[in-house]
């Protein structure tokens, strides 16, 4: 199963532009190819956002590092399934900004491109506004 994981991952990385262009050959003494991202930083990455998003415990009982931790792990199909819902967009590699991202992204353009009297300005606008509306 690992080594057809394995062929898989060597032809889409020598065949995919957009993998081509991301992920880079590292140089090795003894003549071994290495690369910058490896099958294994997709668990790596994996493992991180699990943890980061639900908890440490389930990140380990995903990844099936000990048998009997999943006995330790009890949530019902239902809890476990909106678990999955929550991850499942921050394990995506190569995705476009939202709305919001993209809005947010403006204002943050828009506010570098003022000078030090407008900033000034903004901020003392922030912060009576957040004053009056008791944010």
């Amino acid at each position: 199963m690992l080594k057809q994981l394995e062929r898989k991952w060597s032809h889409n990385r020598n065949h995919s532009p957009t993998l081509q262009a991301t992920i880079k050959k590292l140089e090795r003494r003894d003549g071994k190819n290495v690369y910058t991202i490896h099958i294994y930083s997709f668990k790596k990455f994996g493992f991180t956002k699990i943890a980061d998003t639900i908890s440490d415990l389930a990140a380990h009982a995903i990844a099936g590092h000990q048998e009997y931790l999943i006995t330790y792990y009890k949530k019902s199909r239902e809890d476990r399934a909106a678990d999955y819902r929550k991850v499942t967009p921050k394990l995506q590699l190569f995705t476009t900004p939202s709305d919001l991202e993209k809005q947010q992204q403006a204002v943050e353009a828009e506010i570098k491109s003022l000078p030090p009297e407008a900033l000034a300005q903004v901020l003392s606008y922030l912060k009576t506004t957040k004053k009056a509306s008791g944010w």
